[in-house]
């Protein structure tokens, strides 16, 4: 956290437009990766769906449209969003093939909120503390 530069004053967009241009973009991109999962294996394309066309999409509007600090600040939040989706898929693929769809959802679901409300709990926890600087 200390490595994070100070909050700055957010820049207004003024172009929804634009912002709607991008989360069609992202959406397009989001469903072509979709269409294309059987060419590209259910690893690639979860890789590519979960992480790089996901974050980058959002990171770079925010970059452009409010500036690097919020960029900077919404990617280390994002970390905790990471964590929570790969809980939610492993607890997916490990329930997937021995029980009930419904029933395996419900339990990533459940995983990754509980993944999601421990590491804030813990983030918190430590952001309260006072950190010792050498």
């Amino acid at each position: 956290r200390r490595y994070l530069p100070p909050m700055a004053k957010a820049i207004s967009a003024g172009r929804p437009m634009l912002v709607v241009l991008r989360g069609v973009a992202g959406g397009l991109l989001v469903g072509l990766v979709t269409l294309a999962a059987s060419g590209l294996g259910p690893a690639l394309a979860g890789a590519l769906v979960s992480f790089p066309i996901g974050f980058c999409t959002v990171l770079l509007s925010l970059s452009l449209d409010h500036g690097t600090t919020i960029a900077s600040r919404t990617a280390y939040a994002g970390l905790l969003g990471v964590a929570s989706l790969a809980a939610f898929c492993l607890v997916l693929a490990l329930t997937a093939e021995i029980t009930n769809p419904w029933v395996s959802f419900a339990a990533s679901l459940l995983g990754s909120i509980a993944l999601t409300a421990l590491l804030s709990t813990v983030m918190r926890t430590r952001d309260r503390k006072p950190s010792a600087v050498c």
